[in-house]
């Protein structure tokens, strides 16, 4: 990407989401671009099942190693996807297109929705365990007792590999289950993101094939006897200022459901043994601005 696309979204990103989120913005860039050439390998059930029975506290390693990458695939591909989304938008007010933006502000609602519900139990889980999954990592641990985090485990993989059915028709997991797009849109009223049903609802109504994604090409005038449509293309800078204006709110508290979860967890990840070189932009960020942050930053220190 040349550097004048760059400049370009900077703007349209401080225009649209305020000078304070520009920072956002920039550390979501920076994480995605660390996440270029992550591996990560995930042992097969079947294998693991025999490692188990023949070695537990292996077992057990291998258990949270995968998990803690389980988090770090997430909190990193999410970045990826919110980046991917936000360029849409910004280079759809760049150009005037108002069906591209809904689209991408629509797929920015779901990604920053699915990517919250995914990785939001990941930094509370590792801080208040991590003593117990610090001595698992380097052996130390001399339990013969299980000790695994099943509602982690089955929202990072629900974030992985949700889908609304089988390629082979075939059934799975639960937690490979899609959820309903109402239950993604709870996820941000619960979080207390302003008007976002409503929103949402307005996004679709555009997206989908229906008269708003018709008529917002067309000017209507009514005379005495007859109404008059006249195409009119000009109107797309116009229809997202104004969408802009309706859910300036909505937009200035996005960036908290975008950054957060992913910050916080690669964060937490840092603090365990034989983690992967952190993202130097991670390393560095003050982070006590988020209140989540206060919360669980003791656990990780102790």
């Amino acid at each position: 990407m040349d550097n004048s696309t760059d400049v370009l979204r900077r703007r349209v990103f401080e225009g649209m989401f305020g000078a304070r989120q520009l920072s956002v913005f920039e550390m979501l860039q920076a994480i995605a671009r660390y996440a270029e050439g992550q591996e990560y390998r995930f042992l097969n059930m079947e294998d693991f099942k025999s490692v188990l029975v023949d070695n537990p506290m292996l077992g057990q390693r291998i258990y949270w190693r995968e998990l803690l990458d389980r988090a770090h695939f997430a909190a990193t591909s999410s970045a990826i996807r919110h980046v991917r989304w936000l360029h849409g938008c910004l280079d759809a007010v760049r150009d005037g297109n108002y069906l591209i933006f809904c689209s991408a502000f629509r797929g920015l609602l779901e990604s920053s929705a699915d990517s919250f519900e995914g990785l939001f139990r990941a930094p509370q889980c590792f801080a208040e365990n991590r003593k117990r999954i610090k001595q698992i990592l380097e052996g130390a641990n001399t339990g013969t007792e299980l000790f695994i985090s099943g509602e982690l485990e089955d929202s990072l993989i629900h974030f992985s590999h949700a889908r609304k059915k089988n390629a082979h028709g075939k059934a799975f997991p639960e937690s490979h289950r899609a959820k309903q797009v109402r239950e993604y849109l709870r996820i941000l009223e619960q979080g207390q993101l302003p008007s976002v049903v409503e929103c949402y609802s307005d996004l679709c109504e555009v997206t989908h094939p229906s008269a708003f994604s018709v008529l917002a090409y067309v000017h209507g005038e009514k005379t005495v006897d007859a109404t008059i449509w006249k195409i009119a293309t000009e109107a797309d800078c116009e229809r997202i200022a104004a969408f802009t204006v309706e859910y300036k709110p909505l937009i200035k508290d996005l960036m908290m459901f975008v950054l957060n979860p992913v910050l916080l967890t690669l964060y937490a990840l840092e603090r365990f043994p034989g983690a992967r070189p952190g993202c130097p932009e991670v390393v560095g960020a003050d982070l006590r601005a988020i209140p989540a942050y206060q919360k669980f930053i003791s656990l990780l220190d102790e």
